[in-house]
C-alpha cells in the first residue's frame, strides 16, 4: 500500500496554503509546515501549534548560526527546533505526518536532515500511517531517487480535498 503522498508543484503555487487548510480538517495530523508570512519564511509545528522564524533577516547573525542557499539565509536554530518537532511528531504516531518541504538543503544532508531520512525509514518499515511530503516539481525525481521512494508514493492531490 502506498502511504506517502507527495504534494508537488512550482515554487509559490500554493502548496503550503492548501496544506494549512487541509490540516484544519485533519486535527490529528502532526509535522511541520513552511509558510511565508509578510515575506518572511517560518516553520510551523502542527503538534505544538507554534511558529519559528526560519529566514535570517539580521546581517549580524554569526555565520555558524545560518545556512545559505541561493539568496536565502536560514537560521540553524530553527532547523534544529524543526527536527525536534518532527521527532516529537513521529513519537506521537499520528495518522498523517506532514513534512513541508524537502528541498535542496535536505538533498545535501542539511536543513531537516537527518530527521527526514529517519522518518522515511520508519515509514518504510511500518507503513500503517501516511506521510505527506511537499516537494517542488523540479526536484521530484531527484527526491524520489535520493530517498528510494519508487513505488511507495502517490502524487494524486485528491487527499487534499476538505469537507
Amino acid at each position: 500500500m502506498k502511504t506517502i503522498n507527495i504534494l508537488t508543484g512550482p515554487t509559490q503555487s500554493g502548496k503550503t496554503t492548501h496544506l494549512i487548510a487541509w490540516v484544519k480538517y485533519h486535527r490529528n495530523s502532526a509535522g511541520i509546515l513552511s509558510p511565508v508570512i509578510h515575506n518572511q519564511r517560518f516553520i510551523y509545528s502542527i503538534l505544538a501549534n507554534d511558529y519559528r522564524r526560519l529566514e535570517s533577516i539580521d546581517d549580524l547573525v554569526v555565520d555558524k548560526e545560518i545556512v545559505k542557499i541561493g539568496k536565502y539565509s536560514f537560521l540553524q536554530s530553527t532547523f534544529k527546533w524543526a527536527r525536534e518537532e518532527l521527532h516529537a511528531a513521529l513519537e506521537h504516531n499520528p495518522p498523517y505526518l506532514v513534512i513541508d518541504e524537502i528541498g535542496p538543503l535536505e538533498l545535501s544532508g542539511k536543513g531537516l536532515e537527518p530527521m527526514v531520512t529517519n522518518i522515511l525509514q520508519s515509514y518504510k518499515r511500518s507503513p500503517e500511517h501516511r506521510l505527506v511530503l511537499v516537494v517542488r516539481e523540479n526536484l521530484l525525481e531527484e527526491v524520489i531517487s535520493h530517498y528510494g521512494l519508487d513505488d511507495l508514493y502517490l502524487t494524486d492531490h485528491n487527499f487534499l480535498s476538505t469537507p
